[in-house]
C-alpha cells in the first residue's frame, strides 16, 4: 500500500497526523461536499485512539458529529426520520463520505485503490460480526445486527470510488448526472435495504447537485428546478420518510435557485440556509 494514501487508515485507528486540528471542525457548513469532488486535501476526521473494541454509544455519537460536517444544510432534516432511520443515515454518510474522501486524495492512483481495499476488507469484517475498534465500522457492524445492509449496495459505492480514484472525472455534462444519479441509487438502496424508487433517486440525484455550489450537474439549472418541483413521494411511504422527502426538496430547490441568481459567481463557496429558512422547511415537511 502507497505510503502516501495507505497510511489514512491506520491513522484512523490511532489517531491524527500533526496538524489534524487545522482541518475544518465536523461543524464547519463549508464541509458540505459533493460526493464526487476530489479532495485538495484531506478531510478525514480522524477517530479517537481505541485499543479495545468501541461500544455501540461512542460509535453512534463519532458517526453523528461526521455525519453533520458532511450533510451541511441537509442534517437539520435528520430528526424527521425518527431515531431509527437518523441514525443508519448518519451511519451511512459517515462510512460513504470517509470511502470518497479516500478516492479523491492526491496521489497516485495504486495507493488510493489500496486504500479503498483495505476499506473493503475492513467493511466486510464489520459486516461479518468481527471486532472493531474504529467507530464508523463499530456502528456500521451495530446497526448490521438491527437492520442487515444490502451488501450489493455497498459493491455499488465501491466500485464507484475506484471509478473516481482510477479516472480524472469531468464537472458538467450527461457523464456527471449519470455519476449523480449512480451514486444516488447505491446509496438509497443502502438506506432503504432495497431498490429505492425513480422518485427517492431523483430527488436525492438533484440534492447532490444542489448541495454544494462547486458542483455540477448534467443538468441545466432551469431543468433541475423543474425536476424538483415535480417530485412527489410515492413509495417508501412512511410519515418520516415523507417528511424528510418534503424537506430535501425544499432545501434543494431553495439552493438552486440561489445558485442561480449568481451564475458568474465561479461557485467558489458552498452556499447554506439561514436559521429562518431551516426552520420554515422544518415546520413544512412535519405537516407534509
Amino acid at each position: 500500500m502507497a505510503r502516501s494514501t495507505g497510511g489514512r487508515l491506520d491513522l484512523l485507528r490511532q489517531g491524527g497526523p500533526p496538524g489534524a486540528e487545522d482541518r475544518p471542525a465536523p461543524g464547519d457548513p463549508d464541509r458540505a461536499v459533493d460526493g464526487f469532488a476530489p479532495s485538495r486535501h484531506s478531510r478525514l476526521e480522524v477517530a479517537p485512539p481505541e485499543q479495545e473494541p468501541c461500544d455501540a454509544a461512542r460509535a453512534e455519537a463519532y458517526c453523528a458529529e461526521l455525519a453533520r460536517g458532511v450533510l451541511g444544510d441537509f442534517a437539520v432534516g435528520l430528526p424527521l426520520l425518527g431515531s431509527a432511520g437518523r441514525r443508519r443515515a448518519q451511519v451511512l454518510a459517515a462510512w460513504s463520505f470517509t470511502l470518497f474522501d479516500l478516492a479523491g486524495q492526491p496521489g497516485f492512483e495504486g495507493g488510493k485503490l489500496a486504500a479503498i481495499n483495505r476499506w473493503e476488507f475492513d467493511l466486510e469484517s464489520a459486516l461479518d460480526g468481527g471486532s472493531q475498534t474504529q467507530p464508523i465500522f463499530a456502528a456500521l457492524s451495530h446497526e448490521h445486527r438491527r437492520d442487515p445492509w444490502p451488501v450489493a449496495a455497498f459493491d455499488a459505492l465501491i466500485d464507484l470510488a475506484r471509478r473516481q480514484a482510477s479516472t480524472s472525472l469531468p464537472t458538467g455534462g450527461p457523464r456527471r448526472e449519470a455519476q449523480h444519479r449512480a451514486l444516488a441509487a447505491a446509496l438509497a438502496h443502502a438506506y432503504f435495504g432495497e431498490a429505492a424508487p425513480d422518485e427517492t433517486v431523483s430527488l436525492l440525484t438533484a440534492v447532490l447537485a444542489a448541495g454544494d455550489g462547486r458542483a455540477r450537474s448534467g443538468l441545466p439549472q432551469a431543468e433541475q428546478l423543474a425536476l424538483l418541483r415535480g417530485l412527489r413521494p410515492q413509495s417508501h411511504g412512511s410519515r418520516p420518510h415523507r417528511r424528510a422527502f418534503s424537506f430535501l426538496r425544499g432545501a434543494g430547490l431553495v439552493l438552486l435557485n440561489r445558485q442561480d441568481a449568481r451564475p458568474n459567481s465561479g461557485h467558489r463557496r458552498a452556499l447554506h440556509l439561514s436559521f429562518g429558512t431551516r426552520l420554515r422547511l422544518l415546520l413544512r415537511a412535519l405537516f407534509a
